[in-house]
């Protein structure tokens, strides 16, 4: 049987011409939620939760960076406000005193990466792969020379 969020999570679909980030993270938080035991209890679903999804899908490796976690909380965020103005729960969020402290927390709790960071580390490890193999080859220049 279906839970009461995946129904109004799919009418919250349905209503509103949402980007594809919105439809793939709200429904994966549903989807967590149900796994967790909160499918049909939506007023039980609090900051923790949110939390503790991102933790969830950061430890199968969906969420890595900020950029990710950010759209994964939003995509919630809209969902809570399309819950809140249909008169079904509490939008979450509004809960929540400090925002940016709390995202900084799970940034922190789950060492995600800013996404330019993380490309920037990438660049630098093929760049330092590069120079081994320039340092490699100019070596056997220097040998056939000498040689």
């Amino acid at each position: 049987m279906m839970s009461y969020l995946r129904m109004y999570r799919d009418k919250f679909v349905e209503s509103n011409d949402l980007e594809y980030i919105y439809t793939n993270h709200s429904l994966k938080f549903v989807d967590y939620m149900e796994q967790i035991g909160l499918g049909d209890k939506i007023v039980e679903i609090g900051s923790q939760q949110l939390k503790d999804s991102v933790s969830f899908y950061n430890s199968k490796s969906v969420i890595q960076t900020v950029n990710t976690m950010n759209n994964h909380l939003n995509a919630i965020k809209k969902f809570f406000v399309y819950l809140y103005k249909e008169g079904i729960a509490d939008n979450i969020f509004n809960k929540i005193a400090d925002y940016d402290a709390f995202r900084e927390e799970i940034i922190a709790e789950n060492n995600l990466k800013l996404y330019l960071i993380l490309h920037f580390i990438m660049l630098l490890e093929k760049l330092g792969m590069m120079c081994q193999k320039i340092k490699i080859h100019s070596r056997w220049s220097v040998l056939e020379i000498l040689g």
